[in-house]
């Protein structure tokens, strides 16, 4: 597992703190830059979330400049993509033994230390490991693509890894967002799934909202993560039944 607030930028799956429409490392605005600042204290943090399945041509970097369109339009501080197939890169894994990419920032937000886990693991038979035990403490976010299948986040079946996640998150006392809403569509099989989960610590609850986001040309959609202590009433009421 790594956690850093360095991130290298070109990775297989990458966080990219949104500035002023550019994401610096990935061919668009200024020249690259590894370190990832913490985002502004806006009153709501938003976090996008997407695999972006490529991006390593420039006819697909079209899908790049599409979700950085739409980090724009949300006001989105930080977008983690998970998937970019780009080269001559040096790539960030848990651990020798699985093919699990994962990275991390740490940044503070309204009086909360926040960290923020950006993780991927390609379909084939390894298991996910232990990796998530290693991820402990309060306000804690992991966002990613496992492509792991289980109906607790929408899918209509479950496979090994599903079960295997399900059970680390359990473990964990961890809290997933999803609400069944597919994120993926397999064009040749015409069928969708919910590959991409959102993954928080309890404490964070009251304080998110979680969305699944118009297609862009990927075939994945882009989930909104959004955080605003306004949530705290509205999960409240939500809890006592009042208005």
């Amino acid at each position: 597992m790594i956690f850093t607030p360095v991130i290298n930028l070109d990775a297989a799956s990458s966080v990219a703190q949104i500035n002023q429409g550019c994401v610096p490392g990935l061919g668009r605005g200024p020249g690259s830059k590894n370190i990832l600042q913490s985002p502004r204290v806006d009153k709501t943090l938003k976090i996008l979330q997407c695999n972006i399945n490529g991006i390593s041509t420039q006819a697909l970097r079209v899908k790049l400049d599409q979700l950085l369109d739409l980090a724009e339009r949300l006001s989105a501080q930080i977008v983690a993509l998970q998937e970019t197939k780009l080269r001559k890169t040096t790539l960030l894994k848990a651990d020798e033994d699985t093919d699990m990419e994962i990275q991390g920032i740490s940044f503070v937000w309204r009086d909360r230390s926040i960290k923020v886990f950006n993780v991927y693991h390609p379909p084939n038979n390894k298991q996910l490991q232990d990796n998530f035990n290693n991820i402990t403490g309060e306000n804690i976010i992991i966002l990613g693509d496992l492509n792991a299948k289980h109906p607790m986040w929408g899918c209509a079946t479950q496979n090994t890894r599903g079960n295997e996640l399900v059970n680390l998150v359990d473990d964990g006392g961890f809290i997933v967002l999803n609400d069944g809403s597919p994120t993926h569509s397999s064009y040749s099989y015409n069928t969708s799934e919910a590959l991409d989960v959102s993954i928080i610590s309890p404490d964070l609850q009251p304080l998110c909202n979680w969305s699944v986001l118009n297609n862009i040309d990927s075939d994945h959609r882009p989930i909104l993560l959004e955080i605003n202590r306004k949530q705290v009433l509205e999960f409240l009421q939500g809890k006592l039944g009042c208005l």
